[in-house]
C-alpha cells in the first residue's frame, strides 16, 4: 500500500516547486471554522415535525425556522425552496431511453403546498416569483416588518408533499421511500444556490416496523418503539430522509471511522470460503472495502481527522452509481451489477469513491466556501481525490473507450464510445464534461451550474495536477475558500475562469488553419496555427505531431485569443498531426449538425464498424434468415460511409451488398444524422430450390443489380423507439444469370413509411405501409415480391404470397408490462423488464404475371409478440421478440404461372401459426 501511495505521489506532485505545501501532508485544519470563513446573509436554526406515509405516498408537518438576517440590507421577506415542485411536470431529458431510469411505469409528479404560513405568529402573505426551477418552486413570504441587520423571525410553515412513485434520490417505490434533498421548505439563500445553512432538529413519524435514516442516524423499527425518528444537524443545507420496509446493516469501524452500510437484501451468510462470486456477489462487503481503501488514500495523504461516521444507504438510483447528500451517500442498487471483471468494476468503484469523498468534504466545505459555490466545490475536490485514487490503485488512468476500443467495431459499442444511450455514462468515460441528463441534484436543480468535476477538469488544464495538489492541500488542510486557494496556487486572478467555466458550456470548434513545413539544413521546420471558433474562452489546447521516424512530438498553445501559432523542428516529415489527442476539449458547432472533432486528426483515421449480425430463427419451417453488416467511414464522420453486407435468406444462398452512403439532415444523436442517400451493387447467389415452380424444376442462377435507395428516420432508440416518422424508398435494375445461360432483366421499386406515436410512457401505436413491384423478363418466381415472411405477413411463410406487385399496412400497439427488474443472468445479460405487441397485418399481392390485385391476392394475419428488454454485460440495451402470428386466411390455392404450370400448386396458409424469434423492433 505504501509502495502505491509513493507511486502516486511522485506521479502527480513530482513537479511542485519546494517551497510549496506538499499535497501528501497538508496541514491539519483547526477545529473551529477559520477567520477567512465567508459570511453568510441568513441562516436559520430549523425544527421540523414531520409524519410519512409511504403507501399513501403523502408526507405532512410543520417546520419552525428561526431565521436570522446576517447581511447589511434589511429585508421585507424570507424565500423557501420547494424542491418537489420542481418534479410536478416531466422533464424534457428524459426520452425512451433514460424513461425507466427514473419512473418504474409512468409519469408520476411530485408536489409540495403550504397549507398555512405565520410569522411571529401571525398569517403571513405567500407569493410564488418566477424562479429557474419551475412554477412555485420558490416561496416568499412577506414579513410584517423590515427584518434588519442582525435581527432574527420566526417562520413557521405546516406543508404537505406529495411523494412520486419514482427512482432515484426523490421518491417511493415498493420498498420504501428515499427524499435525500427538499422533502420540507429549505431557506433560501441567494438564486441558484444550495440553500442557507441551518441547524437542524427533526423528528419523523413512520409506520411502525419501517426503518428510518435521517440525516446520518439509522434508527431501526425496535430503536423508535411507537415514537419518531429524532435526529439533530448543525451546519449543513439540508436533511437527507429514507424509510425503508426492510433494511441490513453491516459495520465496520476503519481509521477511526464507523462505516456502515444499509442493504435492502441480506447479504450471503458467511462461510469459512468466499462465495463464488459469479453466483453469490457479497455487494455490501466489497463496498465496504472499497470505502476502507478511500480511508487509506487519505490517511496516506496525511489526514489525520478521520473520525465519526460514514452512512452508506442502498437504494433504487439509475442515473448515477453514487450520490453524496452530506453525512449520508447514497448508493445505486446496481453497483458493481455490471461483468465481474475488475476491469469493468473499477468504473464502478470510482464512482462510489468519488461520493464518499463528497459526502467527507461537504461537512468540512460547509464552512469555509462561499454559499453559492457548496454545490459544485466538494465534487471538484472529490474528483481529484478520485484521480489520486485511480493511481494509487490501478497505475494508470484507463477508462471505458481504452477498454473497449479493441472491440470498437461492434455497434452497440460504437454507439457507447461516441453517443452514450447508457445509464451511468459518466461513470464509464471520464468525460471532462458529464452528460446532463435530468437536473434534480441538490446542486444544480435551480440553476445551470455544471458538476465540480468540470472545474476540477479545467483547473488541471490550466495549471497542472502539482498546482491542483497545493489547491487541495490549501482548501482541505488549511481551511482556505477554494477561489481563493487556486488563485495562490495559480499565481494569477482566476474570476474569468469561474466565469468561463459555472455556467452552461459554450459551443466551439477548434481546427487547424495553417500547417506549413519546410526544410531547415537536416532536419524540418514546421508551423501550425490553430483556431477556436464560435466562442470566445480560455483554455490550453494540446497539439501532437509525429514524424517519419515515429517520433512523437507534444505541442502546448496557452489557449488566449482566437488563435496560437506553433512551430517546431522535427528529424522527418510529418507522418501525423492531432489536435487535443488526449479529448479535454469539448467541440461542438452551434449551427451546424456534424462533429466538430472530425477535423482535428490529419489523416483522419478510418474505423470499421460491425453493424450486426442480424438473426431471425422460423421454428415453424426451421429455417433462419442471416445478415452480416459492416460499415467503413472516418472516425466522427457522421456525412459518408461504406457499407458491406452479406446475407443468407430464404430465396438466396448467399448474398452481398457494397454500398456508398451520403447522410444529410439533422441530428439524431452525435452518432447519427436523420437522412441518407445510397447507391449499391448487390450479388447474391439464388436458392434453387425456392418457390419451385414444378414444371420448371430448380433454377440455379447468380443475381447482379444495381441499388439506389434514401432515408428520414429521425427515432431516438434502435431498440424500443416511442416516436418515429420514417420514410425508406429504393429502386434497382438487375440481372438473373441462369447456370444455364439464359439472363433476365429485371427492375423494381420498394417504399416503406413508418409512423410511431407514443400513447404513454412505454406503449407506443406503431404503423407501418409498404408498397413495392417488379418489371422486366419475369420468368421466376424468385424475381418477384414477396408478401409472407418475417419482415412482412409474419402469419405466412416467404414463398407462400408470390406476385409482381404488393402493398401492405401493418398496425401495432406495443407496452410495457414490467419494468425495474434486475435480474442477473450469469452477468451476461441482465433482464430489466417484459413487454408486448399486439399486431395485426393485412395486404394484397398481385399474380405473378400482372400487377392488377385479385380477391385472391388479399391476406391478413393478427399475432403478439412478447418482448424481452435486456442489457448486454449490464451496458449494451436490447429487446428480443417471440412473436407468434395467425393467419387470418388459409388453405388458399395459388399459382404463379410464368410459363410452367397452370393450377395451383402453393398453398397460403398452410400453417396454423408462426413462431419466430428476433432482435430489435419489428419495424
Amino acid at each position: 500500500m505504501t509502495g502505491r501511495a509513493r507511486l502516486a505521489l511522485l506521479v502527480l506532485v513530482a513537479a511542485a516547486p519546494a517551497a510549496a505545501a506538499p499535497a501528501s501532508a497538508p496541514a491539519s485544519a483547526p477545529a473551529s471554522a477559520p477567520a477567512s470563513a465567508p459570511a453568510r446573509d441568513l441562516s436559520a436554526r430549523v425544527r421540523i415535525d414531520a409524519r410519512i406515509d409511504p403507501a399513501a405516498r403523502r408526507l405532512t408537518g410543520t417546520a419552525v425556522l428561526d431565521v436570522e438576517n446576517h447581511g447589511p440590507m434589511a429585508r421585507d421577506a424570507v424565500d423557501l425552496w420547494l424542491y418537489p415542485n420542481a418534479l410536478a411536470t416531466r422533464p424534457a431529458a428524459l426520452t425512451e431511453v433514460s424513461f425507466f431510469w427514473d419512473y418504474p411505469r409512468f409519469f408520476d409528479p411530485a408536489g409540495m403546498t403550504l397549507d398555512d404560513v405565520r410569522v411571529a405568529g401571525r398569517a403571513a402573505i405567500i407569493t410564488y416569483p418566477p424562479a429557474a426551477a419551475g412554477p412555485r418552486t420558490r416561496a416568499r413570504v412577506a414579513l410584517p416588518a423590515p427584518l434588519g441587520p442582525g435581527g432574527r423571525v420566526a417562520v413557521e410553515v405546516r406543508f404537505t408533499v406529495r411523494l412520486p412513485k419514482r427512482y432515484g434520490a426523490f421518491g417511493c417505490t415498493g420498498e420504501g421511500c428515499r427524499l435525500m434533498f427538499g422533502w420540507y421548505p429549505l431557506l433560501a439563500d441567494g438564486d441558484g444556490a444550495l440553500p442557507a445553512t441551518v441547524d437542524a432538529d427533526v423528528a419523523v413519524a413512520a409506520p411502525a416496523g419501517d426503518h428510518v435514516v435521517l440525516g446520518g442516524a439509522y434508527t431501526p423499527p425496535a430503536a423508535r418503539g411507537a415514537g419518531p425518528a429524532r435526529a439533530t444537524m448543525r451546519g449543513l443545507p439540508y436533511v437527507p430522509l429514507a424509510v425503508m420496509q426492510r433494511l441490513y446493516r453491516v459495520t465496520r469501524v476503519h481509521r477511526g471511522v464507523r462505516i456502515t452500510y444499509l442493504s435492502r437484501s441480506a447479504p450471503p451468510a458467511g462461510t469459512d470460503r468466499r462465495p463464488v462470486p459469479v453466483v453469490f456477489p457479497d455487494y455490501p462487503r466489497m463496498v465496504l472495502s472499497d470505502a476502507r481503501e478511500a480511508l487509506d488514500l487519505l490517511a496516506t495523504l496525511g489526514e489525520t481527522r478521520l473520525e465519526g461516521e460514514l452512512v452508506l444507504l442502498e437504494g433504487e438510483l439509475r442515473r448515477d452509481l453514487a450520490q453524496a447528500h452530506g453525512p449520508l451517500v447514497l448508493v445505486s442498487d446496481q453497483l458493481y451489477r455490471i461483468f465481474p471483471a475488475e476491469r469493468f468494476r473499477k468504473f464502478h468503484r470510482f464512482q462510489l469513491v468519488r461520493a464518499i469523498y463528497g459526502s467527507l468534504l461537504a461537512r468540512r466545505l460547509a464552512a469555509t466556501e462561499r454559499h453559492e459555490d457548496l454545490g459544485w466545490a466538494p465534487d471538484a475536490l472529490a474528483s481529484y481525490l478520485v484521480d489520486l485514487y485511480t493511481v494509487w490503485r490501478y497505475r494508470r488512468a484507463e477508462f471505458a473507450r481504452d477498454v473497449l476500443k479493441y472491440v470498437s467495431f461492434v455497434p452497440a459499442i460504437d454507439q457507447i464510445i461516441y453517443a452514450p444511450k447508457v445509464n451511468f455514462a459518466s461513470a464509464y468515460f471520464g468525460d471532462v464534461a458529464e452528460p446532463e441528463g435530468v437536473r434534480d441534484d441538490p446542486g444544480r436543480w435551480n440553476n445551470r451550474l455544471p458538476r465540480g468535476k468540470l472545474v476540477y477538469e479545467k483547473l488541471k488544464d490550466l495549471g497542472g495536477v502539482a498546482r491542483v495538489a497545493r489547491l487541495f492541500a490549501a482548501v482541505a488542510g488549511r481551511g482556505r475558500p477554494l477561489r481563493a486557494a487556486a488563485e495562490q496556487a495559480f499565481g494569477r486572478d482566476l474570476g474569468w475562469f469561474f466565469a468561463q467555466w459555472l455556467g452552461p458550456y459554450p459551443a466551439m470548434n477548434y481546427r487547424v488553419l495553417v500547417r506549413e513545413s519546410a526544410r531547415a539544413g537536416a532536419r524540418w521546420r514546421h508551423r501550425v496555427v490553430v483556431a477556436r471558433e464560435h466562442a470566445q474562452v480560455e483554455e490550453p489546447v494540446t497539439v501532437a505531431a509525429v514524424d517519419g521516424t515515429g517520433a512523437r512530438h507534444e505541442l502546448r498553445w496557452d489557449g488566449r485569443g482566437p488563435r496560437g501559432e506553433l512551430v517546431f523542428e522535427t528529424a522527418a516529415p510529418l507522418r501525423r498531426l492531432e489536435l487535443d489527442p488526449g479529448g479535454r476539449l469539448v467541440q461542438r458547432y452551434p449551427d451546424r449538425p456534424d462533429d466538430a472533432r472530425l477535423d482535428d486528426r490529419a489523416p483522419p483515421r478510418l474505423k470499421l464498424i460491425y453493424n450486426g449480425f442480424g438473426a431471425l430463427l422460423n421454428f415453424s419451417n426451421i429455417s433462419a434468415n442471416l445478415l452480416v453488416d459492416f460499415s467503413l467511414r472516418r472516425v466522427y464522420d457522421l456525412r459518408s460511409s461504406l457499407r458491406v453486407l452479406l446475407f443468407h435468406t430464404e430465396s438466396d444462398q448467399i448474398g452481398g451488398r457494397a454500398s456508398y452512403y451520403r447522410y444529410l439532415g439533422g441530428q439524431v444523436d452525435p452518432n447519427r444524422l436523420t437522412t441518407g442517400l445510397s447507391l449499391g451493387l448487390t450479388a447474391a447467389r439464388l436458392n434453387p430450390d425456392f418457390a419451385v415452380d414444378p414444371a420448371l424444376g430448380p433454377q440455379p442462377g447468380t443475381r447482379l443489380g444495381l441499388v439506389a435507395g434514401g432515408f428520414y428516420d429521425d427515432r431516438y432508440s434502435l431498440v424500443d423507439p416511442w416516436r418515429a416518422w420514417s420514410l425508406y424508398y429504393g429502386a434497382g435494375y438487375g440481372f438473373t444469370v441462369l447456370d444455364r445461360g439464359r439472363v433476365l432483366r429485371q427492375g423494381s421499386f420498394d417504399v416503406e413509411g413508418i409512423r410511431l406515436v407514443a400513447l404513454a410512457p412505454g406503449h407506443v401505436l406503431g404503423l407501418d405501409v409498404d408498397v413495392a413491384a417488379t418489371f422486366g423478363q419475369l420468368k421466376l418466381r424468385n424475381q418477384m415480391v414477396g408478401l409472407g415472411g418475417p419482415g412482412m405477413l409474419r402469419g405466412y411463410g416467404a414463398d407462400e404470397l408470390l406476385g409482381q406487385a404488393r402493398a401492405m399496412l401493418r398496425v401495432e400497439y406495443r407496452h410495457r408490462f414490467v419494468d425495474g427488474l434486475t435480474w442477473n443472468l450469469g452477468h451476461l445479460f441482465y433482464l430489466r423488464g417484459f413487454g408486448g405487441a399486439l399486431f395485426a397485418e393485412g395486404g394484397a399481392i398481385s399474380e405473378c404475371d400482372g400487377y392488377a390485385p385479385t380477391a385472391r391476392g388479399l391476406f391478413a394475419d393478427v399475432g403478439y409478440s412478447l418482448r424481452g428488454f435486456f442489457d448486454y454485460l449490464g451496458v449494451s440495451q436490447n429487446v428480443m421478440n417471440l412473436d407468434v402470428a395467425v393467419p387470418l386466411r388459409s388453405g388458399v390455392p395459388r399459382a404463379c404461372r410464368l410459363g410452367g404450370s397452370t393450377e395451383a400448386d402453393i398453398l397460403a396458409g398452410r400453417r396454423r401459426y408462426y413462431v419466430t424469434i428476433s432482435f430489435g423492433p419489428s419495424f
